[in-house]
C-alpha cells in the first residue's frame, strides 16, 4: 500500500515578497516627513539651495505666503503664512552656530543669521494650512539675536514654550524648543503665535520676539499606523492560506 506524504508548501518567493511589502508598510508608518523653513531677508525667495542635503523653504518677510516642499523636494501640501511681525532683520552675521543645532539641521550661518521679529508689546503669527486630520504635527522652533537678554514665547492653542534667544555679549547658538503632537483645527490649520520678553517666564511683552527657523514634522496618527499593521498581517495571512 502506497502512502502519500502531504508536504506543506513554504512561503516561496511570493510569500517572502508579501512579507517584505507588509513590513515595509509598517516601517513607513513610523517615518516622519520633515519640512524646513528659513526666515529672514537673506533666505532665497520661495526655496533655498540644498543645505545639509535638505531642501529648504524661504520666508523673506511679513505677510508672506508660500507652499512648502519637504526636505526631499516633494510637495508637502502645507501652506505657510507669516503675519503681524515687524519684518525681517539680520543680527547674527558672521556668528557660527553649534554644529548640533537641531541635530545639525539648523547648523548653517545662512539659517541662523537672520529671521522675523515682533515689535515690543506685539505678537506675530504663523498660520500653517492644508493640514491632514489623519496626522499630528511637531513644530521645532529656533530664534536668536546677539547682545541682549531676550526670551521668545511660542504658543499653539493652550501649549507654549519659551526659548532664551539672546544674552549679554552672546546669542542662542545651540538651543531649540518644540511643541509636539499638535492636531490641526477643523479648517486644517495650526496657528503659531510668538512674542518677546526680558524674563524667562514670558509674563511681560517688553522685548522683541524672534523666529529664525522652523521645522515641521508630519507624523501619522496611531490609528493610521494600526491600519497599516493590520493590512500587512492580512497580506501574510491570505498568502499563508493559499499555500496550504
Amino acid at each position: 500500500m502506497r502512502t502519500t506524504k502531504k508536504i506543506k508548501k513554504g512561503w516561496g518567493t511570493a510569500g517572502v515578497l508579501a512579507l517584505a511589502i507588509g513590513l515595509s508598510c509598517v516601517a513607513q508608518a513610523g517615518v516622519v516627513t520633515s519640512v524646513l523653513i528659513d526666515c529672514g531677508p537673506t533666505a532665497s525667495s520661495g526655496f533655498t539651495n540644498l543645505l545639509g542635503g535638505n531642501v529648504w523653504n524661504g520666508c523673506l518677510s511679513n505677510n508672506y505666503t508660500i507652499s512648502l516642499l519637504t526636505t526631499d523636494g516633494s510637495s508637502s501640501g502645507i501652506s505657510f503664512r507669516s503675519t503681524g511681525s515687524s519684518g525681517p532683520g539680520s543680527w547674527n552675521l558672521g556668528a557660527t552656530p553649534d554644529a548640533n543645532l537641531n541635530d545639525g539641521k539648523f547648523a548653517f550661518k545662512s539659517v541662523t543669521q537672520d529671521g522675523l521679529f515682533t515689535a515690543i508689546n506685539e505678537t506675530a503669527t504663523v498660520t500653517l494650512g492644508g493640514l491632514d486630520s489623519n496626522y499630528t504635527y511637531n513644530l521645532i522652533l529656533y530664534g536668536a539675536r546677539t547682545n541682549n537678554v531676550r526670551y521668545t514665547t511660542y504658543t499653539v492653542g493652550s501649549s507654549n514654550v519659551t526659548l532664551q534667544t539672546g544674552s549679554v555679549g552672546g546669542w542662542n547658538s545651540s538651543q531649540v524648543v518644540s511643541i509636539d503632537n499638535i492636531a490641526p483645527n477643523a479648517q486644517g490649520q495650526i496657528v503659531l503665535s510668538y512674542y518677546g520678553s526680558t524674563t524667562s517666564s514670558g509674563a511681560s511683552r517688553d522685548s522683541n520676539g524672534y523666529l529664525n527657523a522652523m521645522e515641521i514634522q508630519v507624523i501619522p496618527e496611531p490609528a493610521t499606523i494600526g491600519m497599516l499593521v493590520v493590512g500587512a498581517i492580512s497580506v501574510l495571512f491570505v498568502r499563508r492560506l493559499r499555500t496550504r
